[in-house]
């Protein structure tokens, strides 16, 4: 996925004036496939205008609680993408829901 047209539409979000026309279009390009992974090349990239890295992660954070409803069992989400980067991070759906201990996640190409 060409990573240029999501850069311009999330930066479009922190305007104002074309703000709900960028969120309809986000709207439309989270539904392709390898749209996850480009909202993670973008806010990984230090090249990229922070503005449009901030809006990426808050995206991404909002597509996550959208589509996977339990964290507790990857099969809960249908989106391929989530389950892809899931298992990226190396999540570990297996632990106690109590469990408060530190995790570290390592994203590597």
């Amino acid at each position: 996925m060409d990573l240029a047209p999501v850069v311009e539409t999330l930066q479009a979000t922190l305007s104002p004036q074309l703000r709900k026309q960028a969120e309809e279009k986000l709207a439309q390009i989270c539904k392709t496939t390898g749209f996850v992974p480009c909202l993670v090349q973008i806010i990984l990239n230090d090249q990229c205008d922070m503005g449009a890295r901030q809006a990426g992660a808050i995206y991404l954070k909002n597509h996550i609680n959208t589509y996977w409803s339990d964290y507790n069992d990857l099969k809960a989400t249908t989106d391929s993408d989530i389950i892809t980067l899931a298992n990226a991070v190396n999540v570990n759906i297996n632990k106690a829901a109590g469990d408060n201990t530190q995790k570290f996640f390592v994203i590597s190409d």
